[in-house]
């Protein structure tokens, strides 16, 4: 099957799935504390993030179709879409747990930064810069964002990040 189809396949299912848990979060009784998102409010970001994302992937999945319908024509020719894998899926399953079990004693800080440092070496991700900055502000942003504008109480560690 080309992958074409595969994507247009998985976006069908994935865009399925987020409507479906769209509905089912519709239902979930609001908080009576003032000023606070609803315990509704992150399913929706998220389900809102795989819709997105989802709708990207049948779009990518519809072009590639029609690329490669007109290469066998004659017409055009083929686009490779390159999509980077991790050498070992395995290696990033074992660093997610290796985060989690982490995670309580070096605080969400240290270990996210260590984490995505990682994530991004095993995704074949060699310039030490690049490495140094993005595993460095992805937590940091986030820290902010969670712990300032949705005031959740995140891990810290020893020293009190």
């Amino acid at each position: 099957m080309p992958m074409a189809w595969r994507n247009i396949i998985a976006a069908t299912g994935l865009l399925a799935f987020s409507i479906w848990y769209a509905w089912a979060v519709q239902d979930i009784p609001s908080r009576s504390i003032p000023h606070t998102p609803g315990p509704s409010f992150f399913p929706y970001v998220i389900i809102s993030i795989i819709g997105v994302l989802s709708l990207a992937l049948l779009v990518k999945g519809l072009v590639g179709l029609r690329v490669g319908l007109k290469a066998k024509d004659g017409v055009g020719e083929s686009v490779r879409w390159r999509i980077s894998v991790a050498p070992a899926p395995t290696f990033a399953l074992g660093a997610f747990f290796i985060y989690l079990a982490c995670l309580p004693f070096a605080g969400f800080l240290t270990s996210s930064v260590l984490f995505f440092a990682a994530l991004m070496v095993l995704y074949g991700c060699r310039a030490w810069l690049t490495i140094v900055i993005w595993s460095a502000a992805i937590p940091v942003v986030l820290f902010v964002i969670f712990t300032r504008a949705f005031q959740i109480l995140l891990p810290v560690g020893p020293w009190g990040i």
